[in-house]
């Protein structure tokens, strides 16, 4: 943006890239997503290497960074499904753990950035539900995630979700309806 000019054009994904997110702790960590089901990781400093690629069990529909695990990932997909991985088990690692998060495609998800509850996380689909989760438990290995709270929020179905970072259990949800429901 400074210079007006593209920085590097990353070619790794050989379909429709759906999806980006860079890490919270390390800034040129990126982390992509596309319909070849793969999720990338690349850093910018060498964007000709090769990046670290996991396969995932359906188009990728949205990435996400856990904010008090920074080297946790969670993958959504078109299956209804959510992995997550640790980048430091490498490349094609196992996920840590795999969730049937909805019944449709899993549009959307995102972490609460407070302290007070980290391992919060939404996920929205074209289902229509919003679903909150604690995966603290399950990204640290010592248990499963909990899907705490279902709802329905009339949006129809859900394409983006986000928590407000200064009021850290407000989701705002958008959606096929043209609406936006803040969620408390």
């Amino acid at each position: 943006v400074t210079t007006g000019s593209a920085e590097h054009t990353l070619t790794h994904h050989s379909d429709k890239v759906q999806a980006v997110a860079w890490n919270p702790a390390e800034a040129p960590v990126l982390l992509t997503g596309g319909f070849d089901k793969r999720a990338a990781l690349v850093d910018v400093r060498t964007p000709g290497a090769s990046p670290a690629v996991w396969t995932t069990s359906a188009d990728v529909e949205a990435l996400a960074w856990c904010p008090h695990a920074p080297t946790c990932f969670m993958v959504s997909a078109e299956d209804g499904m959510v992995a997550a991985y640790d980048a430091r088990k490498g490349a094609g690692s196992a996920p840590l753990f795999r969730l049937h998060a909805h019944e449709k495609p899993t549009c959307a998800l995102s972490f609460s950035p407070s302290a007070a509850a980290p391992g919060l996380m939404a996920t929205g689909s074209t289902d229509k539900k919003v679903k909150v989760w604690d995966v603290a438990a399950a990204t640290s290995g010592s248990g499963a995630p909990e899907c705490l709270a279902t709802m329905d929020l009339q949006v129809g179905a859900v394409f983006t979700l986000g928590w407000a970072r200064d009021a850290p259990h407000l989701l705002g949800v958008g959606g096929a309806k043209g609406s936006v429901t803040v969620w408390d």
